[in-house]
Order: C-alpha cells, then sequence, then structure tokens
C-alpha cells in the first residue's frame, strides 16, 4: 500500500472493516502530456465508511435514475445498457464532485450558460 494512501492504525479502528460491494463507476481525467501529465483525483473524507482519507478518481455507485436514458446523450445505444449506465454514474459523479461538466452543449436554449473546459 503506497504511504499515500495509508490509513492510520487509530482511523483503521474507527471504521468498519465489512462493507458490501454496490456497483459503481468512475471516470479518469488526464491533462497534458510527458512530465507535464496530471490526473484528477480527491481525497476522500475520512468520516466515511468505505476507504476514508483515500486518494480516489472522482466516480461512486450508479443510482437508480442512472438506468434512464439521457434526453442529450449520443452513443449510448452501442455501449448496451450496463455500459451505459456506468458511464451515466460516472460523469455524474464527476459533476457532483470535482465540479468538472463532460459533454457538449444540446440543441436549442440553455436555462444557465456552461463555460467549456
Amino acid at each position: 500500500m503506497s504511504a499515500i494512501n495509508a490509513a492510520s492504525p487509530a482511523r483503521a479502528k474507527l471504521r468498519n472493516p465489512v462493507v458490501g460491494p454496490r456497483d459503481a463507476a468512475s471516470l479518469i481525467l488526464l491533462r497534458g502530456e510527458g512530465k507535464g501529465l496530471e490526473v484528477l483525483a480527491g481525497r476522500r473524507p475520512l468520516h466515511v465508511r468505505f476507504m476514508p482519507g483515500v486518494y480516489v478518481f472522482p466516480g461512486g455507485a450508479i443510482d437508480p435514475p442512472d438506468r434512464v436514458a439521457w434526453s442529450v446523450e449520443c452513443g449510448s445505444e452501442a455501449l448496451g445498457p450496463t455500459l451505459a449506465r456506468s458511464a451515466r454514474a460516472a460523469l455524474r459523479e464527476t459533476w457532483e464532485e470535482a465540479g468538472v461538466l463532460i459533454g457538449r452543449p444540446a440543441e436549442g436554449p440553455s436555462a444557465s450558460p456552461v463555460r467549456a473546459a
């Protein structure tokens, strides 16, 4: 285990060692190249049961709304339903956790402008 993700013995005693698995998805975002390559990661809060204090990619559980196709999505029919749900969850979680919106503007008027990254 790397030092960056190592939990202290005191924190390890506070958490429940058994956490049931859930379907989840993550998005790995890279920027730059070579020695300038950057990777987006965040640190999980210390109070959560699953992997407290660990640095992770944005992502999380696949929620029931992720099972419904977005009106603006394209290409999901090529992925199949399981992978499409995972993609929706990863994109949603990236927005919720990191404030990074992936995609392009939908056709028609927008309720609020979004600055392109």
